[in-house]
């Protein structure tokens, strides 16, 4: 498997640990982060690390074509994707003025690459920011998700590009002090 993708596997599982079946999550049963909602035919019990990092790298890295973005880009949008599904690629395509069909084609990819990757990952880990507070299971998973989106986006942002050299030294001040804006723009605590 290639860096990037281990970079990025090994940060999602820092936010998704073991076995856990919570009665407000609509993923339900869950274990490395893959839900039995997405996953029916898995037992997720039985789930194995292994098995989990297959199913991210075919189904979520692979199929959003993160090889071919700048890693600070992919970092956030695998992230994001294993959390939010279709809605994390609308959330790209907006970040980006592109048509949000949540398909990572040619136009989108273009797009990825003619724009500064810091600015963008910004951008778009800012609008999954809010979709997360439009949630109705914000109460219950709020301060988890917010914590995942700066720490996510910290980390991105102190990668050095596989595509391309990165052009940031932004700190997790930096990116907490974003999120406060957001937060005081939309009236939250």
């Amino acid at each position: 498997m290639n860096k990037a993708f281990e970079i990025a596997f090994e940060k999602l599982m820092e936010h998704e640990g073991g076995y856990v079946n919570h009665p407000n999550d609509p993923g339900g049963e869950t274990k490395y982060g893959i839900s039995k909602r997405s996953y029916p035919d898995v037992d997720i019990k039985k789930l194995t690390k292994a098995k989990a990092k297959e199913i991210y790298k075919k189904d979520f890295w692979d199929k959003n074509r993160c090889d071919e973005m700048p890693i600070e880009v992919a970092i956030v949008v695998f992230l994001g994707t294993v959390n939010a599904g279709n809605a994390s690629n609308k959330k790209l395509q907006q970040a980006l003025g592109v048509k949000a069909d949540g398909i990572i084609g040619n136009v989108t990819l273009g797009a990825i690459n003619k724009t500064d990757s810091r600015q963008l990952a910004i951008r778009y880990s800012l609008l999954m920011y809010k979709r997360y507070t439009q949630l109705k299971t914000w109460k219950t998973f709020g301060k988890g998700w917010e914590n995942r989106v700066v720490d996510t986006l910290d980390f991105a942002l102190k990668q050095k590009s596989v595509v391309r050299k990165s052009r940031t030294t932004e700190s997790t001040d930096v990116v907490k002090t974003l999120v406060g804006i957001i937060k005081s723009l939309m009236g939250k605590k």
